[in-house]
């Protein structure tokens, strides 16, 4: 999946329901560079295609802001994020009470994801103990919460990542950090599911052709992967199919030096 953060203005909105990626990400805590005010997300929620999803990003914000932010834009426009990403240091305690304060409003349908800004493997640990529903693993920079644009260290969450999820249920995340159109194949096999905002800017706005080229780079991977799953799949389809062939005709007794020579044959033909 792919995640295209920090909308703010009509003309993103545009350019991202041309190219359809699976999210869009909206700053709605205060006082950060690409925050936008209720008003104009209930404008951008408006404008934004059925087909994706929206992600409200907030940074240490109260439990209950957050729910009201979220009831207010629901009122106004019949429509509220469909995932809440929390970016700051919001604990599983937190995590719970927003879930719990959710499910009292009657907005279970919200995910929680969690942002976490990535040092060490210990950060890496730390943040799928939380519970989120899902993460997004950004580069860390002193005094920053995101959206810096520096890349984080893919080596150190490719190493860490694998026995993190075995341990909490398959808990999915993101990648974030530095991504851009020359480096998004390589942030892709390191996750399936990414997360762009400066990478797909032009002085500090969205840009329409850098998305479009993004969603271009994006897709022909995605297809790519998929050709590439689906071909392991026949392969060991027909590998069975041989297996199987061999086993009845050695059941038979007929299994002569034709029949093995035709079937190697056979396999070879198939590339095995």
């Amino acid at each position: 999946m792919i995640k295209l953060c920090g909308m703010q203005r009509a003309q993103d909105i545009e350019a991202a329901n041309k190219m359809l990626p699976d999210y869009i990400g909206m700053i709605l805590s205060d006082g950060y560079r690409r925050t936008i005010t209720p008003d104009t997300a209930i404008t951008l929620l408006g404008m934004l295609d059925r087909r994706i999803k929206s992600v409200g990003v907030f940074v240490d914000d109260d439990v209950d802001y957050i729910v009201k932010y979220v009831t207010d834009i629901q009122d106004k426009c019949c429509r509220h994020p469909d995932v809440i990403q929390l970016h700051g240091h919001e604990d599983a305690q937190y995590i719970s009470a927003l879930r719990e304060a959710f499910r009292l409003n009657g907005l279970n349908d919200i995910s929680i994801w969690k942002a976490a800004r990535v040092r060490n493997s210990d950060d890496i640990i730390a943040a799928f103990a939380l519970q989120a529903d899902c993460l997004v693993l950004d580069s860390y920079v002193a005094g920053a919460a995101g959206g810096t644009g520096v890349k984080a260290d893919w080596e150190l969450i490719r190493r860490t990542v694998g026995r993190c999820i075995e341990s909490s249920a398959g808990t999915a995340f993101f990648l974030a950090g530095g991504i851009n159109c020359d480096n998004l194949a390589e942030a892709l096999s390191v996750s399936p599911n990414v997360d762009l905002s400066g990478g797909i800017e032009t002085d500090g706005f969205k840009d329409a052709d850098k998305i479009a080229a993004v969603m271009r780079i994006y897709k022909i991977n995605l297809r790519c992967a998929k050709g590439g799953a689906g071909m392991e799949i026949n392969i060991m389809k027909k590998r069975k199919l041989l297996a199987l062939a061999m086993t009845a005709i050695l059941a038979m007794g007929v299994f002569t030096a034709v029949s093995y020579t035709h079937l190697r044959a056979h396999e070879t033909t198939l590339h095995l």
